[in-house]
């Protein structure tokens, strides 16, 4: 039906007015009053017909508002792209079998979008990381040594509580080293000469 005097066009289903005021706003990159949003229509509908959608599209949370006059002005609340995210998100959250729709997801991406998708999840970095760990934990077991009984390293034995060291052999806290002095907790023995009352 050609528009009448009124200036309203032919009648069309919600969702595809609410597609064509989505995409207007887009277009626009800026918040539009409703005013604007039917001038720019072309008058194709009633200012109040837009009023009554802009709401219904805040309301789903497709649009934010704020005050402009005695009025608001709606902007998307994301761009194309993002709405589409949110398509698909949607779409998951309605199935019971997540772990069966992702499946089916990634069988029937191509290799490049599965690669991609693996850089966006963080899947290179992921494994860098674990490798990293590995080589982190190699170190540490080269520069420790292989510990068996209470530890063994590179530089000696450690039995019983005490370390026996290539420059000698520490027993029960103290110290012997190769001239023979033994140091206990960083005691050196006594140089005071003997006194005959010491005898």
């Amino acid at each position: 039906m050609a528009a009448n005097a009124r200036g309203r066009g032919p009648k069309r289903a919600n969702g595809a007015r609410e597609a064509e005021i989505l995409g207007l706003l887009q277009d626009a990159r800026e918040a539009l009053t409703p005013g604007e949003v039917t001038e720019r229509l072309g008058d194709e509908l009633t200012y109040s017909s837009v009023v009554t959608i802009l709401t219904r599209m805040h309301t789903k949370q497709l649009l934010t508002r704020t005050p402009r006059g005695r009025a608001y002005a709606y902007a998307p609340v994301t761009d194309g792209p993002g709405f589409a995210a949110r398509r698909m998100r949607t779409v998951l959250e309605e199935r019971p079998d997540r772990e069966a729709v992702l499946a089916r997801f990634a069988d029937g991406l191509s290799a490049t979008d599965a690669d991609l998708l693996r850089q966006l999840l963080g899947g290179e970095d992921g494994g860098a990381e674990q490798d990293r760990g590995a080589a982190r934990d190699a170190g540490a077991v080269r520069n420790d040594g292989a510990l068996r009984d209470g530890g063994e390293d590179g530089a000696g034995a450690v039995r019983d509580g005490s370390r026996e060291d290539g420059g000698g052999a520490v027993r029960d806290g103290s110290r012997e080293d190769g001239g023979g002095a033994v140091r206990d907790a960083g005691v050196r023995p006594s140089t005071r000469p003997e006194r005959d009352d010491d005898r």
